[in-house]
């Protein structure tokens, strides 16, 4: 394991110089700058301290990283750990603020379940686009998912939205092929478009389940009027 300080400025060097597969970042700064570790395809592990609370633009793209922990982060930079294909698995700290857009695109062998925590509000286009996350909890809090967010994650089998989800953009939930339950603890509708579950696949649909009292409201907006007949109020 090798222990690397992070300081402001540090950006490309490491882009092109191999080292230990595993490593322990300890802080000069609270910032992982941008393009830090871009393409470094040697490192496997990454542990993140409490005290670095920013990872910038593309610091760990296209990584070979399989086992990340967070520690604290409070904000993560567009394309961050864009097309780190060998990530098994994604664990957001309950410190997340921002979620940058494509922050985790194209992370395709992370499995298991997804926590968007409630101190995130929203989630930024294409930030989970094409994972193999399997189910999807949206936590109270979370108001707002952008397009395409979550598209193309075709393993995922069951979506959890709650109660302060307002809106769903276009394909946020795009080309879940495989999925089987959606759970929506919001008695208002959220606002979807009829493109936001395009391409899922109605033969594997099991149900949508709602709040009591809020059949009618959901049978009769945009996009979820398309699934009525999955319409369960529980």
């Amino acid at each position: 394991t090798s222990f690397i300080a992070i300081l402001d400025g540090f950006s490309s060097y490491l882009s092109s110089t191999e080292f230990a597969s595993s490593i322990n970042l300890f802080n000069s700064s609270s910032l992982i700058s941008s393009n830090s570790f871009n393409g470094c395809s040697i490192l496997t592990s990454i542990t993140i301290p409490d005290d670095i609370t920013r990872i910038g633009e593309y610091a760990f793209k296209k990584c070979s990283v399989q086992n990340l922990n967070l520690g604290k982060i409070e904000h993560i930079g567009n394309n961050a750990f864009f097309q780190c294909d060998q990530l098994n698995s994604i664990n957001l700290p309950n410190t997340l603020q921002t979620l940058g857009s494509a922050c985790f695109r194209e992370t395709i062998s992370a499995k298991g379940t997804l926590v968007i925590p409630s101190s995130v509000t929203i989630v930024s286009e294409q930030a989970f686009y094409d994972t193999g996350i399997e189910k999807i909890v949206l936590s109270e809090g979370v108001e707002t998912i952008e397009e395409w967010a979550f598209a193309n994650s075709s393993d995922v089998k069951e979506l959890v939205i709650s109660s302060t989800v307002t809106s769903c953009g276009v394909q946020a939930f795009g080309g879940f092929s495989n999925l089987a339950i959606v759970r929506s603890a919001a008695l208002n509708p959220p606002s979807i478009s009829t493109a936001t579950f395009v391409s899922i696949n109605a033969n594997k649909l099991e149900g949508i389940y709602i709040p009591s009292g809020s059949l009618a409201a959901y049978s009769n907006a945009t996009g979820w009027s398309t699934y009525s007949s999955y319409l369960i109020e529980q």
